[in-house]
């Protein structure tokens, strides 16, 4: 007997059993409208791998009872979205969530009013008692650690994110599912991160610097993080090791990341050490290699508008691949689709489609079309989300750029202006040819390397090359 006919079987023997236990003549679609019935009749389709199928009906009980404080549901919210994900709920009115006392509905009421800077609010809704070992609580604990890193509350930050990378471990100890085992990874990496951050926020730039060595260069948050740790070597005025960090990106491993402060920074970072060549070097290839094709992705985004199939089926086509004559689009695109979360919601998506087979298998009647319109709801809001989320991070990435092109102008400006004054300086003996500086301007610290590279390549050491430049500000 084939596997789908034995799952039709079981899907229609827990619906009669429903039936006969409710009074909801489920075969027949009548119970199916019910509304008092729609928890039991996730919890049915939950059973049997139909998370999607499940989502309309737990999101329509939410939105229709005033009260829906109780145990069971409780537990059917948290099973569902712990398998969908929180995409598909964040987009419920916060009213809405408030009424419900799911540790995980509370979390994303919390993420909710976070991005809208509501802090008390997300603070006191994340206070409200969760089980250590509730899955959710690493999660609500990197949430809260960011909140008071933003509100200027260091110490709880770090006490905060500290928790979390310990109950992120105690999790991932006892966690075999591999979606779920890679989100408390990223999660605890985060969090780690998230020291460092807060220290780099507190101007303590010396300890963040130390921290931010502390993530393993396995980690999926590494390669951005890069960044981060080359800012900080900027406050620490360690312009070599800027450099360094910088130069990692142009390894075609990490052609993935789109990040035009990157080009920013380190135009600045040849400004601070008075190499003024290769500042407007930077600027030139900067506005050489952008300015054009922004303005495309600029019309593309007005024609499309809020067309959330047309960004989802790009971002779709660009992961398997294919590319348009725009460079830069398949860059930012190429960047959005090996992005964690949009991974995890383009896999959740795929789960999501693989139930329409199960439902193929069931006999026609109105429980087959009341669950068939349920998923269809749950795929489409899916697919829009995915979309959004595209369309979204082009916008933020456009923004990046215009932000980057005021930055490099205002560099080009500064060093013109230096470049000059320093020809016609009074005395002033300008080197045609400059050396460009020695081993002897190496810095290293207890927890880095010094490594030759004689005849040989690390990659897992990309990130900690140093150039040796020697300051030209100083003659």
């Amino acid at each position: 007997m084939k596997k789908n006919t034995i799952l039709s079987m079981i899907v229609l023997m827990h619906v009669y059993a429903f039936s006969q236990s409710y009074g909801a003549d489920l075969p027949n679609g009548k119970g199916m409208k019910e509304l008092q019935n729609f928890p039991k009749i996730a919890k049915i389709l939950m059973n049997n791998g139909m998370y999607f199928t499940a989502v309309p009906f737990i999101k329509e009980y939410i939105s229709s009872k005033e009260d829906i404080n109780t145990k069971q549901v409780d537990q059917i919210i948290d099973e569902l979205v712990t398998f969908v994900g929180v995409k598909q709920f964040e987009i419920l009115p916060k009213k809405i969530l408030a009424r419900s006392n799911a540790p995980i509905i509370r979390y994303i009421l919390a993420k909710k009013l976070f991005r809208h800077k509501k802090y008390s609010q997300a603070l006191k809704t994340l206070e409200q008692k969760t089980p250590e070992n509730h899955s959710i609580m690493p999660f609500s604990l990197m949430l809260k650690g960011s909140i008071y890193s933003v509100s200027g509350k260091y110490k709880k930050s770090i006490n905060s994110f500290k928790r979390c990378i310990e109950i992120s471990n105690k999790q991932l100890s006892n966690v075999f599912n591999k979606v779920k085992k890679r989100q408390l990874e990223i999660n605890r990496d985060s969090c780690l991160v998230g020291i460092a951050r807060s220290q780099f926020a507190n101007k303590k730039h010396g300890i963040a610097h130390l921290s931010y060595l502390d993530l393993s260069k396995k980690s999926h948050l590494w390669p951005e993080i890069l960044f981060e740790e080359a800012w900080n070597s900027f406050y620490l005025k360690d312009y070599n090791r800027t450099l360094g960090k910088l130069v990692t990106y142009k390894s075609p491993f990490f052609s993935h990341i789109f990040n035009p402060e990157i080009a920013v920074l380190r135009t600045l970072t040849y400004y601070k050490l008075c190499y003024w060549n290769d500042a407007l070097k930077e600027v030139e290839s900067f506005y050489k290699k952008y300015e054009i094709e922004s303005k495309g992705i600029k019309k593309l985004l007005k024609k499309h508008g809020a067309n959330y199939i047309f960004y989802y089926e790009a971002a779709k086509k660009r992961f398997k691949g294919n590319e348009t004559k725009n460079i830069l689009y398949n860059r930012i695109l190429h960047s959005i689709s090996r992005d964690s979360t949009f991974q995890e919601l383009f896999d959740t998506y795929i789960d999501g489609r693989a139930e329409a087979q199960k439902l193929k298998t069931l006999n026609r009647g109105g429980t087959k079309r009341a669950l068939e319109v349920a998923l269809k709801e749950a795929l489409n809001m899916q697919r829009n989300i995915l979309g959004a989320y595209v369309r979204k991070n082009i916008k933020f990435h456009l923004r990046q750029l215009d932000k980057a092109f005021q930055g490099m102008s205002y560099i080009k400006l500064q060093v013109i202006a230096l470049k000059k004054r320093e020809l016609y300086a009074e005395g002033k003996k300008v080197a045609l040819e400059r050396a460009r500086g020695g081993v002897e301007q190496l810095a290293r610290n207890d927890k880095q390397y010094f490594w030759n590279f004689v005849g040989e390549f690390w990659a897992d050491e990309l990130g900690d090359y140093v150039f040796a430049l020697e300051s030209e500000c100083k003659r």
